[in-house]
């Protein structure tokens, strides 16, 4: 009777099958090898290859492959670099790009175009929907273009900022006027640090005349240069020219109760001995601000004091002075001292009103 034996193969084959699967287990190992040596130790073996790769083809001999190991220091068996080159040879030589592709897996790129045009969609949808909500929000809260003007010359008084050549960029045709878009962009660059209230503001104000959908670019730039120099001179030479002072943004700082009582004592304490004394408090200060900003650092502020004299501030009192009088600037906080001069006249007056109905 016949037997159901399946198709099994002669002893040779199935030697061979075992044999081409040992070597392909020897070669993984290898690769295995190799890729954990050249992360270790960090290697670039890409441009050792491209050395060897005259006309950029991705290929190089075996010989050339064998060298590029040895440069590399991967040291591999005989074998085994045998078992390499059968597997990544071809008609036309030893394909180093898919060899480093096994030795250095390379991470799947970023669809960066569809990122960027995402990104687009919302940013359109926020200027046409919830940025037209805030602008509107912002525009509902009263805003002082005056202050805001202020702020502005302020800046550009401390740091130069050239107005006019971050605007004039977007005038093509030198016409003096600007898209309203252009404006706000033009702004932000200078780094005023305006909220989108107080922007809407200055573009209201300075609409063009001949077109509403202008900004006039070049009044607005005229009122801030206003304060280096007086137009009409040429005109007028015997004008009085004054010069412009930057708004004392320390005026604003509060301080705690705590902090407030030690500031006045303090304020107190120098006001009697500089009332008593009448002492020129700053052309002292000016002679360490040769650029006339209004600040100096917190040591030249107490040099001064010394210098003059009124080095009576213990720790806790300096600080309560330099926290009411701080003013940041460039990234720095310096002391306010026309603002500190202009409070000390004033707590001098205090106490000489004090004293006169004292007296009486």
């Amino acid at each position: 009777r016949g037997r159901g034996v399946g198709p099994l193969g002669s002893p040779g084959e199935q030697q061979g099958k075992q044999q081409q699967e040992e070597e392909e287990q020897a070669l993984e190992q290898a690769l295995g090898r190799l890729a954990e040596r050249t992360r270790l130790r960090r290697l670039l073996p890409k441009p050792v290859f491209q050395d060897f790769d005259r006309q950029n083809i991705g290929y190089v001999t075996g010989t050339q492959f064998r060298q590029c190991l040895s440069h590399l220091d991967l040291p591999v068996s005989e074998g085994e670099g045998s078992l390499m080159e059968a597997r990544f040879s071809d008609a036309q030589g030893f394909h180093f790009p898919s060899f480093l592709e096994q030795l250095q897996p390379s991470q799947p790129s970023e669809d960066k175009y569809k990122t960027r045009m995402a990104n687009k969609t919302i940013a359109s949808s926020c200027a046409t929907g919830a940025g037209a909500v805030t602008r509107m929000v912002d525009k509902s809260k009263p805003v002082d273009v005056q202050q805001v003007m202020e702020k502005i010359k302020t800046k550009v008084s401390r740091e130069r900022v050239r107005v006019l050549e971050f605007m004039r960029d977007y005038d093509k045709l030198r016409s003096g006027g600007i898209r309203a878009e252009s404006f706000r962009r033009a702004l932000d660059l200078c780094g005023f640090g305006l909220s989108v209230g107080e922007v809407e503001a200055i573009v209201e104000r300075y609409k063009s005349q001949k077109d509403s959908s202008l900004v006039d670019y070049v009044r607005f730039s005229n009122e801030i240069e206003a304060i280096f120099t007086t137009s009409g001179l040429e005109k007028n030479p015997t004008a009085h020219v004054s010069q412009y002072v930057p708004a004392r943004a320390v005026l604003t700082n509060s301080l705690q109760e705590q902090d407030q009582l030690v500031f006045q004592t303090a304020m107190q304490k120098l006001a009697d001995k500089a009332g008593k004394r009448r002492i020129p408090l700053v052309s002292l200060f000016q002679d360490y601000d040769p650029v006339n900003t209004g600040t100096v650092s917190r040591s030249q502020f107490l040099r001064v004091l010394d210098e003059l004299g009124l080095g009576l501030l213990t720790g806790p009192e300096a600080s309560a002075v330099f926290l009411r009088f701080r003013a940041c600037l460039g990234g720095r906080e310096d002391v306010c001292y026309r603002a500190f001069c202009q409070s000390l006249e004033q707590f001098s007056e205090d106490l000489y009103q004090t004293a006169m109905l004292t007296w009486h």
